[in-house]
């Protein structure tokens, strides 16, 4: 009794602060022309007093590899790994001011992220983007249009490397590198249906772009800081009798000026030498192949102003002789910082605090994270972690003209940290919604089936990295290689863009013993994966794609082959079903024989057709919305959390809804309005469970679900700082009772 009078209490405090925070409906369009204004605005003073460059990811095995450069008056994003804009989120580094991406290499290592980012982007109104890169990049925005909607953003894509790109805080030269030739295999699988909208609005067609370059290529940025004027010196003015007024302005512009007894005084005379700005290299050769044209960045680099390279490139290329040499022959005051493979750590503190707060309360549904400690990061020289400072002083005048929604945002920047990388039948579970967030990612469950196979339910952004996190580098690697399927519900981008990732990771974990995955999916997915085989890096050798539509109860019998490759995946039992969300969209049912199952339902409103699955005995269903919000659930076919839980449990009044019914409910897909915690319905069934990022569930563990749903004690202290009161160690207590009652 006093569990749920608990449970009620958090809720109805919920309920306040969650009506408080609900997000108005924002007009894009004047989002935009503020954004717009404000951007001229800040470029209208002139060069930056500052630029600076923060490592986002390190590159690390599952972790993002991005470097953000910001300015007082822009900001620039080299290079876009999945996962960049949740730490992005994390590191408090506001993406508003981006305006341009340079990507070095077509490789889905640098551009997993672009995808969520220019969703996140279009979200907060940046009315332009601009993907610097090598031809064939333009692909990743065109030919995905089905299922990204950016409405009245303008997104381009710029590959030229004759012309610099000049900006009034930085200019760009890309200077092409040249490995051997590029080959692609002859596509494996059919281009499949034709494609579907999956949001119904109208579109129109895109130019083709490039032509592909027939040798592969890799684009290295020289970046030049522009030179800022010499200050001017007042007392020297006040000297020479220069009276305030508009003298002093055309002195410090370089005029020189007459003064009324006619004497000249020249501007070189009172302003202090003019500051050089420093340059800075980001550099990626992927293989050994493209070691020869290092040669092609010497007339591009100007010696004496490099201040830093930043490599992407693999420990196996800068190990060379010839890499060696090259950088041995830059100046020794040039800094070096490498983004690859051999680094340490995912730099999220976020995940690792909030992982240990759940673990306090039930160590085994929260394990401890073994992919990585990021208190343990240091850079290569032992020194503290600090951002590479590309000006050599600072202007004090400069920042007091900035407005005061810059000044606060350059706080934010100092204060956050910056990761410097050195050189049975059991679930875990990822909760999803629909972009990642500080403390939750986008969907994905891994069902364990037995000790020898595996299954991926949805692969949002950054699943590989969640699955390094929370397993470690070996035993993720582990779980590839017994990873027999993927199912992926429907093609909206949340569901399935990290995708590509586990496909690539699978293929090194597994490596002369590869084969291909089975991929259950939509069929339009087939375009999609073609695209990136055919414009980025071979794809097509990872996956054997079935389509969902096969799947279903009311199909023709399936061949021999397809029975086969689903009882080599280890999926005895699969049945799909078509669920009410977008085209294509299903919910599944599957499982081992003579063991338990668990139905999925994707995204869904409450739908007959998933019932008829039969639910028991675990049902994982999405719950996006509270109950308030039911009119935008069913807008957007969506289901709310009473939804989730109750029209599929009313279902149970026959013997037979009994039978078919789910002993538990396991709710998931939460809007990213919630930071912390979905409402639930007073009083909360006892077989209802919340997901959390890094859960791990086994069948075991299925009657403590209920006990976990007021769980996080962040979601605690967060209540205790607006003014809520609550005996922290009596409420573990009583959750720790309930689950040792519960487990005996």
């Amino acid at each position: 009794m006093l569990q749920v009078q608990c449970q009620q209490a958090i809720c109805r405090l919920l309920s306040r602060h969650s009506a408080a925070a609900m997000p108005k409906a924002v007009d894009l369009t004047e989002r935009r022309d503020a954004r717009t204004a404000k951007t001229k605005k800040l470029k209208s003073y002139g060069p930056p007093s500052a630029v600076k460059l923060q490592v986002l990811g390190t590159g690390a095995e599952g972790a993002p590899r991005s470097l953000y450069v910001f300015t007082t008056s822009a900001s620039y994003l080299f290079n876009c790994g999945e996962g960049t804009q949740r730490l992005s989120h994390e590191r408090k580094t506001r993406l508003a001011r981006l305006e341009n991406v340079f990507i070095t290499t077509n490789a889905w290592r640098n551009v997993g992220g672009v995808l969520g980012a220019l969703l996140t982007l279009n979200d907060i109104g940046v009315p332009v983007l601009t993907l610097h890169g090598p031809p064939g990049l333009n692909a990743l925005y065109r030919d995905t249009r089905n299922f990204i909607q950016l409405r009245g953003m303008n997104v381009s894509h710029r590959s030229e490397t004759h012309a610099d790109f000049v900006d009034v805080g930085l200019t760009v030269r890309a200077v092409p590198l040249w490995g051997a030739a590029a080959s692609r295999e002859p596509p494996a699988v059919a281009a499949g249906p034709p494609p579907v909208d999956y949001f119904a609005f109208e579109r129109t067609g895109g130019a083709g772009g490039p032509p592909l370059p027939e040798r592969a290529v890799s684009y290295a940025y020289v970046c030049s800081v522009p030179d800022r004027a010499g200050r001017l010196l007042l007392d020297k003015c006040v000297s020479l009798g220069v009276q305030p007024g508009p003298l002093l302005g055309q002195l410090k512009s370089g005029r020189d000026v007459v003064l009324e007894d006619g004497r000249v005084v020249r501007s070189e005379d009172v302003t202090s030498p003019d500051e050089v700005g420093a340059q800075f290299l980001v550099l990626e050769l992927p293989s050994p192949d493209f070691l020869p044209s290092l040669s092609d960045l010497n007339s591009s680099l100007d010696a004496p102003r490099l201040a830093a390279v930043v490599h992407f490139s693999p420990a196996a290329v800068m190990d060379s002789p010839e890499y060696r040499a090259w950088r041995g022959g830059l100046p020794a005051t040039v800094r070096h910082v490498a983004l690859n493979e051999t680094c340490r750590g995912h730099g999220s503190e976020a995940v690792h605090r909030l992982q240990h707060q759940l673990h306090t309360i039930d160590p085994q549904l929260f394990p401890l994270l073994a992919g990585d400690d990021p208190t343990t990061d240091q850079p290569t020289d032992g020194a503290p972690c600090k951002r590479v400072r590309l000006s050599s002083e600072d202007d004090p005048t400069a920042e007091q003209d900035q407005d005061q929604d810059h000044e606060q945002e350059q706080e934010q920047e100092q204060e956050s940290s910056l990761i410097h990388p050195p050189s049975g039948w059991d679930r875990a579970a990822r909760h999803g919604q629909l972009h990642p967030q500080q403390e939750r990612n986008t969907s994905g469950i891994l069902v364990n089936l037995s000790e020898e196979h595996s299954v991926l339910l949805d692969c949002g952004e950054g699943t590989h990295g969640q699955l390094v996190r929370l397993l470690g580098q070996q035993r993720a690697a582990a779980v590839l290689r017994r990873l027999g399927a993927v199912y992926i519900s429907h093609l909206h981008a949340d569901h399935h863009i990290g995708l590509i990732s586990i496909l690539e990771a699978r293929r090194r974990a597994l490596g002369a013993e590869h084969r291909p995955c089975l991929l259950l999916a939509p069929g339009p997915i087939a375009g999609y994966l073609t695209m990136y085989h055919n414009k980025m890096a071979p794809l097509l050798d990872t996956f054997s794609l079935v389509a969902n539509a096969r799947l279903q109860l009311s199909s023709s019998p399936r061949p021999a082959w397809l029975q086969e490759r689903l009882a080599a995946a280890g999926l005895d039992e699969l049945v799909t079903c078509p669920v009410r969300h977008c085209p294509l969209a299903y919910g599944v049912r599957l499982g081992r024989a003579g063991g338990p199952s668990v139905v999925y339902s994707g995204d869904t409103r409450p739908c007959p057709e998933l019932v008829a699955l039969e639910l028991r005995p675990l049902l994982i269903h999405e719950a996006t919305h509270e109950d308030e919000l039911q009119e935008e659930a069913e807008l957007r076919a969506h289901s709310t959390t009473s939804e989730a839980i109750g029209e599929l449990l009313r279902r149970a009044g026959s013997r037979r809804g009994r039978d078919m019914a789910a002993r538990h409910v396991l709710m998931t897909h939460f809007s990213q309005r919630y930071s912390n915690l979905p409402l639930l319905p007073e009083p909360a069934p006892e077989n209802v469970g919340v997901a959390y990022d890094n859960m791990v569930v086994d069948y075991r563990h299925l009657p403590r679900l209920a006990a976990a749903v007021p769980v996080p004690a962040r979601l605690i202290d967060n209540m205790a700082q607006k003014g809520y009161v609550m005996d922290t160690i009596n409420y573990h207590a009583l959750v720790k009772g309930k689950r040792v009652g519960a487990g005996r």
